[in-house]
């Protein structure tokens, strides 16, 4: 690939646009340093070349580098922003307004943001070496058409994200509308079934699933609104059976979380049976949580008793596993706490005896015996 980056290297120095063009295409690699020491694009913007830059930015060449990492030094504080550098004030521009819209989209200035574009901003910057595009940081649902209309490339990723796993991120979905942002992108006809690191959708990593082994817990997730999320990627056509790399799907995710979560997955379809690569079941998990809202849901979808896991255990199990712990935790505390599938399987007895008892009833009150008083005959 190095003779790519020496090619460049001449490219940038002669501003020839076109072959630059070519041989980022080729795979030229934009942040390694040229002769000068320095990167492709803190070159370009020293010459004051207005389009190359453009070209580089639209490419992806971050706005700021870690100067000394091109230059093999041990120190790792010497952090520069292309614009210092920039020989001509249309650069310098470029640069300025490119970096701006980053600052703009973080605070959710709308109207600032699509200033800039105006005066040139380019989208597809990015801001900082190993940094997300503008399209992985989108805070409101308007920014998506903005983003469209001066053309972004969707189809960046970021570690392995997609823009709608990055829309979607536990980590990343503070403050944010993502219920409109999800459906803003899926008006853009973006894949709502992209899989990333551990081979997991969107809808997977919105519920916990880790882009490792895993899940990033309830701690993690926004519990208000992911309900929300849910729906939206639903709607947007989010496949409910995907698995990810361990196995999980999302109801088995859901059932980590509440029953609010699960219901709008089983409406549309989730196997209320799937097991993940242990064998656990959404019943084991709201039989380990104690969730008994969510444990009669899942018993009403038709969820399976008797399932085992891998190790044996069933739902029944996972909930006295979770008992036993807690108590081991509060070794005096006197108060017992019932066996949640214990319990919901006496409710469920007696509302079928209650409902027999009724019908049984109804049925006496209705039957060929149940009126015995003779039928008068109208007087005429």
């Amino acid at each position: 690939m190095k003779h790519f980056d020496k090619s460049l290297d001449r490219a940038i120095e002669s501003g020839n646009v076109e072959k630059a063009r070519r041989l980022l295409g080729a795979g030229a690699d934009l942040e390694m340093a040229t002769c000068a020491g320095e990167v492709a694009l803190f070159g370009a913007a020293a010459l004051g070349d207005v389009d190359m830059v453009r070209l580089l930015l639209e490419h992806g060449a971050p706005l700021t580098i870690n100067r000394n990492r091109t230059r093999g030094a041990h120190k790792r504080n010497n952090i520069s922003s292309a614009k210092d550098y920039a020989g001509s004030p249309e650069v310098k521009r470029l640069l300025m307004n490119s970096e701006a819209l980053h600052a703009a989209m973080q605070h959710g200035d709308i109207e600032r943001f699509r200033a800039l574009i105006a005066e040139g901003g380019c989208v597809n910057a990015i801001e900082s070496e190993h940094g997300a595009s503008l399209t992985h940081k989108i805070s409101r649902a308007d920014f998506v058409e903005a983003l469209t209309s001066a053309g972004a490339d969707w189809s960046k990723t970021h570690k392995e994200r997609s823009v709608v796993h990055s829309a979607v991120h536990p980590e990343l979905t503070s403050g944010k509308d993502v219920p409109g942002i999800v459906r803003a992108m899926a008006r853009m006809g973006l894949n709502m079934n992209a899989r990333g690191g551990n081979n997991v959708t969107p809808l997977l990593l919105a519920l916990g699933s880790s882009e490792a082994n895993g899940w990033y817990g309830r701690e993690e997730v926004e519990a208000s609104t992911l309900p929300g999320i849910v729906e939206a990627l639903i709607e947007s056509g989010a496949d409910v059976n995907a698995e990810s790399g361990d196995g999980r799907s999302a109801l088995v995710l859901a059932a980590m979380h509440n029953a609010v979560c699960c219901r709008p997955l089983l409406a549309a379809g989730a196997n209320v049976n799937h097991a993940d690569s242990d064998g656990r079941t959404p019943l084991m998990e709201a039989a380990w949580r104690q969730d008994e809202e969510c444990v009669h849901l899942l018993l009403d979808s038709g969820a399976d008793l008797d399932a085992r896991d891998h190790g044996g255990q069933t739902a029944r199990d996972h909930s006295a596993q979770d008992i036993e712990a807690t108590a081991m935790e509060n070794p005096r505390s006197k108060i017992v706490q019932p066996n949640v599938i214990d319990k919901a399987i006496a409710v469920r007895e007696r509302a079928r005896l209650l409902a027999a008892a009724q019908r049984t009833a109804s049925f006496a009150a209705t039957g060929p015996d149940a009126d015995q008083t003779p039928t008068r005959r109208m007087r005429l």
